[in-house]
């Protein structure tokens, strides 16, 4: 029960971050903003040192994660997370960080067993994996 109660809250603060820089990213048109706070919350979720964690190499990051033996819907949302930072990263015009963040959301995605394409961070697919996960706006708060 403590385990089920402990990876809900770890979906809903993902989750939360990723809605909560969706409309940042647009509405005040802060896309690094957007970024930095997806990147807290997965060095949130994953309880690493974020600034450790977000400059390893891609496979690092993946080999890291591992260790821990997280919970795979975990790192199908810090996948999901990190590929939207990437995405948040381009627009603020940052291409190396962007990069980066892209390569290791692959290799998370890889060594997890994640399906992870483009469309993964449309609001569409996010809207279905937080309904998967038992989550809504409403629950949400944005």
């Amino acid at each position: 029960m403590f385990t089920q109660d402990y990876l809900m809250r770890m979906f809903m603060q993902l989750a939360a971050a990723m809605k909560e820089s969706l409309l940042r990213a647009r509405g005040q048109n802060d896309p690094r903003a957007a970024a930095d706070m997806l990147d807290e919350a997965v060095s949130d979720a994953t309880e690493m040192d974020g600034d450790l964690l977000l400059r390893m190499a891609p496979e690092s990051m993946a080999a890291m994660l591992q260790l821990s033996q997280p919970d795979p819907q975990l790192m199908e949302y810090v996948s999901r997370s990190l590929l939207l930072s990437s995405q948040y990263l381009r627009e603020a015009g940052d291409a190396s960080a962007s990069a980066l963040r892209q390569e290791q959301a692959y290799a998370v995605a890889r060594a997890f067993g994640v399906e992870l394409g483009e469309d993964s961070i449309s609001q569409n697919e996010l809207d279905e994996l937080f309904a998967r996960s038992g989550l809504d706006a409403e629950t949400l708060g944005v």
